[in-house]
């Protein structure tokens, strides 16, 4: 989905990560962790498989949720330890974790919908014609961050793709109607149930696993189709790095949630085991949890490369090979 990709986030933002970094601290002596940066969306799944994992596997799960731009730099940055990065976008992996991460697992599909706040007006006519509630002057917009998570991003190619088929100026308009902008998409929920925003674009995932009311959208705009050419809506957005700002490009893409492991690390056995049973006997779970899994799940890394390989080796007939990371 990213062409070329900035180094993110203004130097504030980099102090308070790097001061996230200096407060996570050793593992106990005698304790097994896995260690996940993880975007933000990824944690109703995560909550839900703590408890099994650990008695299953012997396994604490120690997350750290962010947008996924956000937990990248953290890892490749700032050098946050971890075992596992799980990310809301694959094409990150190729980009700002270049030369740090070989592989990336793409696990399962979602899909953007209109999430519903409590106290939401005009809601039967969102459900026909949501473009013209948002635009009402009464109503009120939020969104994530588009610097720091994939949702931002897509929710604006999400009004990009609607346009297309209307025909307006949809974007231009939505862009300049005001809105609470938070930096991931797990911060939109609580605005949505205390009734403080009264719509915003977000992960079906997010609302079956929240109990949010939503409004689905069509499949040629919803990202959500993995066969689908979405790559008609391309959005400029622009991003702030240690060399200024930088006009990105980000084109348009069905949804896969990815997970990947630092090549420093190789492939350990505690982190394989929770990636097999992540893939293989907790599916149902992300069922449940409103996400698609993906069985197989789709490996993409280079042939003969030994991250690669050892993925491969690893998680047998879990995944399939489906090329390398940019193809």
């Amino acid at each position: 989905m990213i062409r070329a990709m900035a180094r993110l986030g203004p130097p504030a933002l980099l102090l308070l990560l790097v001061a996230a970094a200096a407060c996570g601290g050793e593992r106990g002596e005698g304790r097994r962790e896995i260690r996940i940066l993880h975007a933000a969306g990824l944690t109703p799944l995560l909550d839900a498989i703590r408890d099994d994992c650990a008695r299953d596997l012997g396994l604490a799960i120690e997350n750290e949720p962010s947008g996924s731009q956000v937990a990248c730099r953290k890892y490749a940055e700032l050098g946050k330890p971890c075992d596992l990065l799980m990310l809301a976008d694959p094409e990150l992996v190729a980009t700002l974790l270049a030369g740090k991460a070989s592989f990336r697992i793409d696990f399962a599909t979602d899909a953007m919908v209109l999430a519903v706040g409590a106290r939401a007006p005009h809601v039967d006519q969102a459900e026909q014609d949501w473009p013209a509630v948002l635009l009402r002057d009464d109503v009120d917009l939020a969104r994530a961050d588009e610097d720091q998570t994939p949702t931002g991003y897509r929710t604006f190619l999400v009004w990009r793709l609607t346009e297309a088929l209307a025909g307006g100026d949809l974007e231009a308009r939505l862009r300049a109607k005001p809105a609470q902008v938070v930096d991931h998409v797990t911060l939109l929920t609580p605005l949505l149930a205390n009734g403080e925003a009264d719509y915003a674009f977000v992960y079906r995932s997010i609302c079956v696993a929240q109990g949010i009311r939503h409004v689905e959208l069509d499949p040629r705009v919803n990202l959500g189709d993995p066969a689908r050419d979405y790559s008609g809506a391309r959005v400029e957005i622009r991003v702030r790095g240690s060399g200024g700002d930088r006009s990105v490009t980000v084109v348009g893409a069905p949804i896969f949630w990815c997970l990947t492991v630092p090549d420093e690390h190789g492939l350990p056995d505690d982190t394989r085991r929770f990636v097999a049973y992540l893939l293989g006997r907790k599916t149902d779970v992300l069922r449940e949890m409103g996400l698609v899994p993906l069985t197989p799940a789709r490996l993409r890394g280079a042939r003969g490369a030994p991250a690669t390989e050892r993925a491969l080796a690893a998680f047998g007939g879990l995944v399939r090979h489906e090329g390398g990371l940019a193809d």
